[in-house]
């Protein structure tokens, strides 16, 4: 298993319209700019399969991605059996869950302010991760944007 952070500034996709490519990129721009580093986003990811939320799914998912070359930063975790079972266990109390833009905008100030059933993509992540034995440090997910869970992991 590994996490997969988004990197903010891409360039416009083949085929990708304007509109769409502006509206990404001034979302994706604003969350790593308000999060002072340079993701947007964070999913977990198990072979083909990928969990996780955001503004375009709208809910907590699994599906299966081929992601674009270069646009994404992995993060290897090391996890035992007992923790990969902890991690699917947690993906199904989450899924169906609702994205949460109030939660994601405040993940840059000391203040958590969530909603029942509704969660931002750093934040069911490290949520998650919590409940393993081997990431239970991290603390509240509310408390993470993308780009600061990256430099918790990584430094």
């Amino acid at each position: 298993m590994k996490l997969a952070f988004y990197r903010a500034f891409q360039p416009k996709g083949k085929g990708e319209s304007l509109w769409r490519y502006a509206k990404r990129l001034w979302l994706d721009w604003l969350i790593a700019a308000a999060s002072l580093g340079r993701h947007s986003h964070v999913e977990i990811v198990d072979g083909e399969w990928w969990f996780g939320i955001s503004p375009r799914t709208g809910k907590a998912q699994m599906r299966k991605i081929e992601p674009k070359q270069g646009r994404w930063d992995f993060v290897e975790l090391d996890l035992d059996t007992h923790d990969i079972e902890t991690v699917y266990r947690e993906f199904e109390r989450y899924r169906g869950y609702r994205y949460d833009y109030i939660g994601a905008l405040f993940s840059v100030t000391p203040l958590c302010i969530q909603k029942p059933n509704r969660v931002f993509c750093s934040e069911v992540t490290t949520n998650i991760l919590n409940k393993t034995l081997r990431y239970y440090y991290l603390g509240d997910g509310c408390k993470y944007s993308p780009s600061a869970l990256y430099k918790r992991l990584t430094r």
